[in-house]
């Protein structure tokens, strides 16, 4: 067989083992719900050791692509390196093996020191666990036998009698012309059975990933049903809307009002699992549901938001009417004391 054949199908059985990693990682991140999967896992750490100078630039430069590009560039990196790892397997099996779970345990660290505490400490840990079994061990399966030196060692078996040369194998076995040309190890069945499990489970995860990846937040959101506010927002002046070509209306669309993520995956929390809890420099600490907040008296608002990184005529601003409690009414209830300065905003990702 030509080395630019065999790098090939080295390169192919690297790819397709890793595909299927990332597949399982998909499938049991959205079996688990909100568990982050290694690649976003890498990503978030990678945003972490980034200089702040780096990532202003990359907001600027990029805008809203640039956790596309971020992610784009780590699947770029890891099929080079399947790749490669695939490669490395005809010269030694073993080492491409370690190489391969060198990679999966990358993703395991990840995961580990991920911030999240949607899922429990295992949930994190689960679908780089997923990655690494099946990618490590779809590659075992494609390259048994592989290793060249004990591969070309092994002893020949016999040719049957009165069989002719065409049908005699590299390795000493008859078979067809289509695997007259294959290197000692290789089998031909074995490599297209591994493809197309390999397949398969990368084609589950993707499309699992794709299609049930906002289920739990969409049905909790679709149940909610806003009561009256107490302090109702002032009627809308008739000479707010502008009969001007081109103006954008005085209330943005919701679906058109800009939305700007800072995390690689959306977290996915249910309306009922929600909590609000203000702590620290206070007298008593205070921990509301969704459903304490739609208790209380509710004040709507018509407010302007504006995305920090927004230029001067871009679209990441938007108007409309807001409904909902003051933090100074909760602050008030909770009791900030008098060395407290200011209010830390975090979310559960």
């Amino acid at each position: 067989m030509p080395l630019w054949r065999r790098r090939g199908l080295g390169a192919a059985a690297g790819l397709l083992s890793a595909a299927a990693g990332v597949g399982a990682s998909l499938l049991v991140s959205r079996i688990i719900g909100s568990a982050p999967t290694p690649v976003e896992a890498v990503g978030a750490r990678a945003i972490d050791a980034t200089p702040r100078a780096v990532k202003d630039w990359a907001v600027r430069t990029l805008g809203t692509a640039d956790k596309t590009v971020l992610l784009s560039g780590i699947f770029i990196v890891l099929v080079l390196l399947a790749c490669l790892i695939g490669v490395v397997a005809w010269r030694s099996r073993l080492t491409a093996l370690s190489l391969a779970t060198l990679l999966g345990l990358v993703g395991l660290a990840a995961a580990y020191a991920d911030r999240t505490r949607l899922v429990s400490a295992f949930g994190k840990l689960a679908p780089a666990l997923a990655a690494l079994i099946v990618s490590v061990g779809l590659l075992a399966w494609f390259t048994t036998g592989w290793d060249r030196r004990s591969a070309l060692h092994r002893p020949e078996v016999p040719n049957r009698p009165g069989s002719s040369e065409s049908e005699r194998s590299p390795n000493g076995l008859t078979g067809s012309g289509s695997t007259a040309d294959a290197p000692p190890g290789f089998d031909r069945r074995a490599f297209l059975a591994a493809a197309a499990v390999s397949g398969a489970v990368a084609a589950t995860g993707a499309v699992s990933f794709t299609s049930f990846g906002s289920t739990v937040g969409a049905r909790s959101r679709s149940g909610v049903r806003l009561p009256a506010p107490a302090s109702p927002a002032p009627p809308l002046a008739r000479t707010a809307t502008l009969d001007v070509n081109g103006i954008t209306p005085y209330l943005t669309n919701s679906g058109d009002f800009y939305r700007v993520d800072t995390a690689l995956s959306v977290p996915q929390v249910a309306a009922k699992d929600w909590r609000l809890r203000i702590h620290g420099l206070v007298d008593s600490e205070l921990e509301l549901t969704y459903e304490d907040l739609l208790a209380m008296p509710l004040v709507e608002r018509r407010i302007t938001l504006m995305c920090v990184s927004n230029e001067v005529g871009g679209d990441l601003t938007g108007n409309a009417s807001w409904l909902g409690v003051r933090v100074a009414d909760l602050l008030r209830r909770a009791g900030p004391s008098a060395s407290a300065d200011a209010v830390k905003s975090t979310s559960i990702d």
